[in-house]
């Protein structure tokens, strides 16, 4: 029986309810208690299974797996251990609304488990020898990215070139495991969730974005992705430098020396989808593609330039409706 968001899923007498009906990739979220348990297609769901238990014995502060099995021949589930209630998101944004900033308790809360994962990142028992251009294939393919680049009236050479120079100066930074999409959603007390597009990639490319995740490129757009919480520049540089001297510690290259490059690649990263945009589309998401597709050309503007990308105004950049 393959779950539907409405139902109440028995896995081995216990029943679980449907949390998140969507992911990134396909499958759902359930809980029961204390317990969560993911579930989806049988490859792709044995494959985080994989991952999840790979990262826990590596030191790295993710959920440990229960139990897993097979669901009707074509499905598979995971449980894991619960670590935590909320995510930090959801206490940021709280917070947020209630004081108009990010309280230092939960702020330094929040650091502690980046520091946990910075650590076993940057342990050499950690790294691996992927190339820069095979780091940017995967996490930006071409086709997710320049179909809907290139809607918006913006040139394929300028964003080809800023590329080609971030895998050249990528060249100096360590490698290791990396989320791909950490950000304080799947971020909580005990540690970080959601491994479902697990790889490789810099050192410091998924921690140094996700303190920089809200009020920037990817928040603060009303009507698909409103903002709910802003951290301050001595915050960010709180995160910076605990990033940096997990990484130093290790003898690996600071990692905040390839900023630049990151917010290049995680601005096209926010464009890239698997579906052209389509003049058939309500104006409102037409509009939000379009704020994304603008906010990378300011980018990889400013990257040609040499100029120092404003994160903290990408924000303010228009859409508009095609």
């Amino acid at each position: 029986m393959k779950p539907t968001p409405e139902s109440i899923f028995d896995l081995n007498g216990t029943s679980f309810e449907v949390i998140k009906p969507a992911r990134l990739r396909e499958g759902m979220v359930l809980k029961a208690g204390d317990v969560f348990a993911r579930i989806g297609p049988k490859e792709s769901i044995i494959e985080e299974q994989i991952h999840t238990v790979s990262l826990y014995n590596r030191g790295f502060p993710v959920p440990r797996v229960l139990t897993s099995g097979e669901i009707d021949g074509n499905w598979w589930y995971f449980t894991e251990t619960s670590l935590g209630h909320d995510t930090f998101h959801k206490i940021f944004t709280a917070e947020y609304r209630q004081h108009g900033y990010v309280t230092e308790t939960s702020y330094v809360s929040y650091l502690q488990v980046i520091e946990a994962y910075a650590k076993a990142q940057s342990n050499p028992d950690n790294k691996t020898s992927i190339a820069p251009d095979e780091f940017i294939e995967s996490l930006i393919p071409h086709e997710r990215v320049l179909p809907n680049y290139l809607y918006y009236g913006h040139e394929e050479s300028g964003y080809l070139q800023a590329l080609q120079l971030a895998s050249t100066k990528l060249k100096g930074a360590p490698m290791g495991t990396i989320q791909h999409d950490l950000n304080p959603y799947n971020v909580l007390e005990k540690g970080v969730i959601d491994f479902e597009l697990v790889g490789f990639g810099p050192v410091g490319f998924d921690t140094l974005m996700s303190a920089r995740w809200a009020g920037g490129w990817y928040t603060d757009y009303p009507s698909r992705m409103p903002v709910g919480y802003k951290l301050n520049s001595a915050q960010i540089a709180q995160s910076d430098a605990i990033v940096d001297t997990a990484a130093t510690e290790n003898g690996l290259t600071a990692p905040t020396q390839f900023l630049q490059e990151f917010l290049l690649l995680k601005s096209a990263w926010a464009v890239s989808n698997f579906d052209q945009t389509s003049p058939d589309w309500p104006p409102d998401k037409i509009a939000f593609r379009n704020y994304r597709a603008n906010v990378l050309n300011l980018v990889v503007g400013q990257y040609l330039a040499g100029t120092p990308i404003a994160y903290q105004t990408l924000s303010s950049v228009p859409g508009g409706e095609i």
